[in-house]
């Protein structure tokens, strides 16, 4: 939001995040030492009055840059984040947070970042794939708050899971030989009815198949998400190229 300066100067309003498990983050930020909105944009600050109520932000009721990173650190600490998923990350997100970091002189933990950008567009090729259209095509009508951190991040966290499953979904075969061993112990814990000694088999392909659908769509199981997740990062996609 910050005109004419690059993607490592330019100033955040708002810092949001949630991890698989649901766990959020959420901080207005007060980027420069100003008071009032007129000031915000003297100092560069290209910013709509629309845009301040939507994300309800004030220079009042703000934190400073580096008492929110501060902050956002001790969120990635405590919930182990290793990896940032961002919609067009590597080109817009991961240069403003790691600049923002820099400039405060703040310690960014070791964290790798995904485009989820990317992945949408590799997973389903829609021709428009902007978070908003994806989430629409996916889920329909939304009482999101778009273009603020913690609703975007909500509506991200849903479509990640959703293109993970999808990429499962359309492969079944390799996501078994890949995690057997968590099938297994699936095939116990869920009842699951897989063939005893763990053999392929199109009756597997068909129960798995159901299974994991069922999964997504009740959203309710963090913990299978989080091996599709698992399974899609070391399998199908390289973070480095994302």
């Amino acid at each position: 939001m910050r005109r004419g300066y690059a993607r490592s100067s330019t100033l955040i309003l708002q810092l949001g995040a949630v991890d698989m498990f649901g766990r959020r983050f959420c901080v207005c930020v007060l980027p420069v030492c100003v008071r009032s909105v007129s000031a915000l944009r003297a100092c560069g600050g290209r910013v709509s009055v629309s845009t301040l109520r939507r994300l309800c932000w004030s220079p009042h009721s703000s934190v400073r840059l580096r008492a929110a990173l501060v902050r956002f650190k001790r969120y990635l600490l405590r919930v182990r984040c290793t990896l940032l998923a961002a919609h067009n990350g590597l080109s817009f997100d991961d240069k403003i947070l790691r600049g923002s970091f820099a400039r405060v002189g703040v310690s960014l933990p070791c964290v790798l970042t995904l485009d989820t950008l990317r992945v949408c567009r590799s997973v389903w090729r829609y021709r428009v794939n902007t978070l908003r259209r994806v989430h629409f095509r996916l889920f329909g009508p939304s009482s999101l708050r778009w273009h603020t951190a913690l609703d975007d991040s909500l509506a991200l966290r849903s479509v990640y899971i959703r293109a993970c499953f999808t990429v499962v979904l359309r492969d079944v075969r390799s996501f078994w030989d890949h995690e057997r061993l968590f099938l297994s112990s699936w095939n116990r814990e869920y009842g699951l009815s897989l063939s005893r000694g763990m053999s392929w088999c199109s009756r597997c392909n068909s129960l798995l198949s159901c299974w994991l659908r069922g999964v997504l769509d009740r959203g309710v199981d963090v913990f299978v998400s989080l091996r599709v997740h698992a399974y899609c990062l070391s399998s199908v996609w390289c973070v480095d190229s994302f």
